[in-house]
């Protein structure tokens, strides 16, 4: 199905994204990502059950659903809070369903400050914190998930930026992904280059400082950046 942008108001909402191309760039395994995008069908000692998608698809296909922007920075924060925080899912649907109740959003997700103990999820306001895990009730913590300060928000406090993470390195960020900027691919974070086009010349023979010059990077820019696309 073919997508006009120019039907779209913003532009973080296009869908431009498979499933495979989120999972390369944010190292999600793919069957985790088609889980939380499309539900999943398990059994139980006999019994059927289901388990709702945790992120709404800009674009539905059953077989190979289109993801915006926005449910890439979606799929970022959900990775975050499993990958890192160790925070159960039951607990993260139970988040998910107090914020889209609360704020009546497509996304739940987003448009918030998160951050995590590691137990719970938090909505970080001026003077107090919402405990969304345990529905509305106050805490009083301040330790933020550094994976989830990898995001920059508008005044709005939604995403316009998405710095991807591998593994628990959160020193570097090799890569940016900006929906206006490259056609929404992953791009270096100082001169905007697409990062598949680094990576192609480098398989192609070239070297990272012949890469460099050409482009006005440093060579260690390029080489971190091919590095991290290599890794998936």
């Amino acid at each position: 199905m073919a997508v006009n942008p120019k039907n779209y108001t913003d532009p973080r909402e296009v869908p431009k994204y498979t499933l495979r191309e989120v999972h390369w760039y944010l190292d999600i395994p793919l069957s985790t990502l088609r889980w939380w995008c499309l539900g999943r069908h398990y059994i139980v000692k006999g019994e059927r059950r289901s388990s709702p998608a945790l992120i709404t698809p800009s674009l539905y296909d059953p077989d190979n659903p289109s993801l915006s922007f926005y449910n890439l920075a979606e799929a970022h924060i959900l990775s975050a809070t499993r990958k890192f925080g160790k925070i159960s899912m039951q607990k993260i649907r139970i988040g998910i369903d107090y914020l889209a109740e609360q704020y009546g959003s497509p996304h739940p997700l987003l448009g918030h400050e998160f951050f995590t103990d590691g137990r719970n999820l938090f909505i970080k306001r001026v003077l107090e914190t919402v405990n969304i895990s345990k529905k509305g009730q106050l805490a009083f913590k301040e330790i933020v998930d550094a994976h989830l300060d990898r995001l920059v928000n508008d005044k709005s406090g939604w995403p316009t930026q998405v710095y991807p993470v591998r593994h628990q390195d959160t020193t570097k960020r090799p890569i940016v992904i900006i929906p206006t900027v490259g056609g929404g691919q992953p791009i270096t974070p100082r001169k905007g280059i697409r990062v598949t086009v680094l990576l192609n010349r480098k398989k192609a023979g070239e070297s990272y400082q012949q890469i460099a010059e050409d482009y006005g990077l440093t060579t260690s820019e390029v080489e971190e950046a091919v590095q991290y696309m290599a890794a998936a």
